[in-house]
């Protein structure tokens, strides 16, 4: 049976997870600029020396984080995947886990709705849903690899996709 999203991002405690999670809550919550390494370090309850030794500054750590929920949310989105589903059946399955993702996870869907209404990736670093529609695509070819589909239709899936499952956080208020 699968984990849910909110036990799997409570299950695991290191310090480095408590600093992704105090980051991302505090960067979902105020922005990049208006979050300091002294307010993450507070929040996940460790020093601002171990953020440096796991992460090096706060601008690698908003890219880590970035990269982290982008991971998260296509491995949650692709729970319920089969290798014998059809594209449309797959993406309406990716479609429903993302917004299930998001509505388990404040922090998660906060962070997405901040990078949409805000472009909050830094210059010259990859966004929040670059990452995310590279993660949902490398899913989808490897399962239509063996429904003989091909990588373009992905793409388009995978865009399909992130309108229907993200559209909604530009939207709400």
């Amino acid at each position: 049976e699968p984990m849910n999203t909110a036990s799997r991002l409570a299950s695991d405690l290191t310090g480095r997870a408590r600093i992704r999670q105090a980051a991302l809550h505090m960067f979902a919550r105020r922005g990049y600029s208006r979050t300091s390494l002294r307010l993450i370090a507070q929040r996940a309850q460790v020093s601002i020396a171990l953020i440096g030794h796991h992460f090096g500054n706060k601008q690698a750590l908003y890219v880590s984080v970035g990269a982290w929920v982008a991971h998260t949310l296509a491995e949650l989105a692709s729970d319920e995947l089969q290798v014998n589903m059809t594209m449309p059946e797959a993406g309406t399955r990716l479609v429903a886990g993302l917004r299930r993702a998001l509505d388990a996870e404040p922090d998660l869907a906060t962070c997405a709705r901040r990078e949409l209404r805000e472009g909050g990736s830094l210059p010259g670093q990859p966004n929040l849903v670059t990452e995310l529609h590279a993660e949902l695509h490398r899913i989808l070819v490897a399962l239509g690899n063996r429904l003989s589909s091909s990588a373009e239709d992905a793409n388009w899936w995978v865009s399909h996709v992130l309108c229907l499952a993200l559209g909604p956080l530009v939207l709400e208020p």
